[in-house]
């Protein structure tokens, strides 16, 4: 309200600044009644009113548009890869970048409605391998093939179970892509947090004989304490499982500058180089056979990723074959958000 006042304000000005000045040069042709009229007024006080109209209206012109070409500036110095940006002088028009803003924004919606397809496309893919055991089982049953008894129905109780995973997981990771993931922020220790995750998985490493280290700094953040234990779940689950038996994990955790740093690192095969940009990708598998026999979906990566990202952290991982790889993650000790 207060910008639209100024403008008005500034365009009266301008608009008397031009009235005393007609009015000047009327009473310059001798005009009986344009000279009274014009006799309290100066010709001075005419032109600082429309200098000052002008500027009125250039100064709230140009804060009115500071947040928009702010915006447009953080888009156009953040294109994605699929916009080309404009060259230097168009750059310069408002008109061209309100153009790249569109591109922008035509590519973004593109984008997303790729991505959806790509979900509903892996859920799909994904969800037919249950479902055809568990119809299968239903099938021969019906059949009297097999007998019904408890222990042909475990079978269905697992791929049920995973179908559940699967459609908890694609809902996180839905709500996580749109930013509608709702956070319950609380102060957690994070030394307390890594123990109790390992605890889950310390009797399988015993049982293959994995030495584990864990190297913790005392300290409290604020997170969502159910999602930071399910970024450290998938990490350290895939740590053991890539392990190999008489193999060694160490997981360790630093503050500095605010800011707590948590590396988990596994000695093993380690990834190949051409799998690294696309670990955290969806159903994405280094190792498609070894993950079905596991139970993996390909989710438990991408699923840390966004987790992290959604606590305003970043996280990334760094391997080479045949020495293990590196999993690590920043996130801040309290979000500015």
């Amino acid at each position: 309200m207060n910008k639209k006042l100024a403008i008005l304000f500034s365009i009266l000005q301008m608009i008397t600044g031009i009235g005393f000045i007609s009015l000047y040069i009327w009473s310059s042709e001798q005009n009986v009644f344009s000279a009274v009229l014009w006799s309290d007024f100066k010709l001075w006080l005419a032109v600082m009113l429309l200098i000052l109209g002008v500027i009125g209206v250039y100064a709230a012109a140009s804060y009115i548009g500071t947040p928009i070409r702010k915006d447009m500036k953080r888009i156009l110095d953040n294109l994605p890869p699929g916009v080309e940006a404009n060259n230097k002088e168009e750059d310069k028009d408002e008109w061209q970048q309100l153009m790249q803003y569109t591109k922008v924004l035509i590519y973004k919606i593109k984008e997303e409605s790729n991505t959806k397809e790509r979900i509903l496309a892996d859920a799909v893919h994904e969800m037919r391998t249950p479902l055809s055991v568990i119809r299968g089982q239903v099938e021969s049953i019906l059949e009297g093939s097999i007998d019904c008894k408890p222990e042909q129905l475990l079978p269905l109780i697992d791929e049920t179970s995973r179908l559940s995973r699967l459609i908890h997981d694609l809902r996180e990771l839905s709500l996580a892509e749109s930013g509608k993931l709702r956070m319950n922020y609380e102060w957690v220790e994070f030394s307390e947090l890594i123990d109790l995750v390992w605890e889950r998985f310390e009797a399988e490493a015993a049982e293959r004989e994995i030495q584990c280290e864990i190297k913790t700094a005392s300290g409290q953040v604020l997170c969502d304490k159910q999602r930071m234990e399910q970024v450290l779940i998938n990490l350290i689950g895939n740590a053991v499982s890539y392990t190999p038996d008489f193999g060694s994990i160490e997981i360790e955790a630093r503050i500095h500058q605010y800011v707590i740093t948590v590396v988990v690192r596994n000695s093993g095969q380690g990834i190949s180089l051409e799998h690294l940009p696309y670990v955290f990708q969806r159903f994405y598998r280094a190792d498609a056979s070894r993950q079905r026999s596991k139970g993996g979906m390909g989710l438990g990566l991408a699923i840390a990723k966004h987790y992290v990202e959604a606590h305003e952290g970043s996280i990334s991982v760094d391997s080479n074959p045949g020495k293990g790889a590196v999993f690590q993650f920043t996130v801040p000790l309290f979000p500015q958000s």
